[in-house]
């Protein structure tokens, strides 16, 4: 008995290492699936860390957060199958090991009982009088295959139990890692259902946010449209008055040439001013050349400021860096820069209007011939209206508001807004 105790004990262990590997193909696959799902997860994370990282927006955010929660919903999903399909297997091995018992429990009456016979014949003198007590030669032949007979189901009676039992301790040892594994998918999706919780919840506080921030962008897209509006009919005012004493200048420069020539004198061209289209700036010589020569450094002019910048709103429509939905509309470019930068002049020119705003404080223009150079929200100004100016000289200190330093730049040719990223260097 003590030998068949230590064969169990062999086997028993043989069993726990065997199936402590082994597992359904149908939990096998739901595992692959899970592990393929929290791949996916992972890159969303990692997706999300960089957007909160490196950009605010809130939309984005929102969208990646969303496939997070579809992720962490399908993963549950996954682990509830999971769990499901270990919990059926471990019914079935239940009713195996039920159905495994009871056949021991028969083995072992039967096993008892060819032991109780086999003790009653324990010794070789017991089976020679069984043999000698024999009435006949046949019946003592018979006596000899009946004992054959008898050992012989004893031994396979104890071979059966003892099989028995291994298949019983291996069952018993399948169904405890059963359990331990579904103690740890119960446990995984404990777990995953309190990060989607959190995650649901972020995903409302950041969709919050996201309205809120809509409303105040929405409000200031709309402030910038209206200072927009006010900077640009202030150009325009100013246009239409130069317009309109260019014209007057050039009637007079007309009458002047044409007494000049009745009086059989010399007519001084540089004085003619002539506008380049109907009803255009009317210019004379010298503001012609400055004009050609504007016109010339087309792509290559210096940009407006004395210290690096970057384009904080770019000219004409564009979406919000923070929400897509709300467009800007912008008549230049919105230059960030550093804060003490001054504005500088692109070309050479003459300061033609300074004027101030609530919107964008100070506001000088430029007049190069027939085009016309913008330089708003400025604190302070170094130039006088009608002085001259040189490429690259100082006309004021930019503003800093909020922590952001922005020069408003534009440019004009005549009555028409042009797109300043098409002049300057950048």
């Amino acid at each position: 008995m003590r030998k068949l105790y230590i064969l169990f004990t062999i086997i028993f262990a043989l069993a726990v290492g065997a199936n402590a590997q082994t597992k359904s193909k149908k939990v096998q696959n739901l595992e692959r699936q899970r592990q393929e799902v929290l791949k996916s997860l992972k890159k969303t994370e990692q997706q999300l860390l960089s957007t909160q990282n490196k950009t605010k927006d809130v939309k984005k955010k929102i969208n990646l957060l969303k496939q997070q929660v579809s992720q962490r919903k399908e993963l549950i999903d996954l682990i509830t199958k999971e769990i499901n399909t270990l919990q059926d297997e471990a019914n079935v091995l239940v009713a195996k090991i039920d159905k495994l018992t009871t056949e021991e429990k028969e083995k072992m009456l039967a096993y008892a009982k060819t032991v109780k016979a086999m003790q009653k014949r324990q010794s070789s003198i017991d089976r020679l009088l069984f043999l000698l007590s024999a009435n006949s030669f046949d019946e003592g032949t018979r006596r000899i295959v009946y004992m054959g007979s008898y050992a012989r189901a004893h031994k396979k009676a104890a071979q059966e139990l003892s099989q028995l039992r291994d298949e019983l301790s291996s069952q018993k040892v399948a169904l405890e890692n059963t359990k331990k594994t579904k103690q740890k998918s119960v446990q995984s999706k404990e777990q995953e259902s309190k990060k989607l919780l959190a995650e649901e919840a972020q995903l409302k506080k950041e969709a919050d946010k996201l309205g809120l921030q809509a409303k105040d962008l929405q409000k200031q897209a709309t402030d910038q449209r209206k200072k927009a509006n006010q900077l640009s009919k202030e150009i325009q005012k100013q246009i239409a008055y130069e317009i309109a004493e260019a014209e007057r200048k050039a009637r007079e420069a007309q009458a002047r040439a044409e007494a000049a020539r009745k009086a059989g004198k010399k007519v001084d061209k540089k004085d003619i001013r002539k506008a380049e289209t109907k009803g255009g700036y009317a210019m004379n010589e010298e503001e012609r050349s400055v004009s050609k020569s504007f016109s010339r450094k087309q792509g290559r002019m210096m940009k407006p400021c004395n210290a690096p910048g970057y384009i904080d709103v770019p000219y004409g429509k564009s979406q919000d860096k923070i929400n897509s939905h709300i467009t800007r509309e912008n008549g230049g470019v919105d230059i960030a820069t550093s804060a003490g930068a001054c504005a500088v002049a692109v070309m050479d020119g003459v300061v033609s209007k300074i004027f101030v705003s609530s919107d964008y404080n100070k506001t000088i223009i430029l007049r190069h011939g027939n085009y016309l150079t913008v330089y708003a929200n400025l604190s302070s100004v170094n130039v006088s209206q009608g002085s001259k100016v040189k490429t690259g000289q100082i006309l004021g200190k930019i503003s800093t508001n909020n922590n952001k330093t922005i020069l408003h730049f534009e440019v004009w040719k005549e009555r028409s807004r042009q797109n300043p990223l098409s002049w300057i260097n950048m």
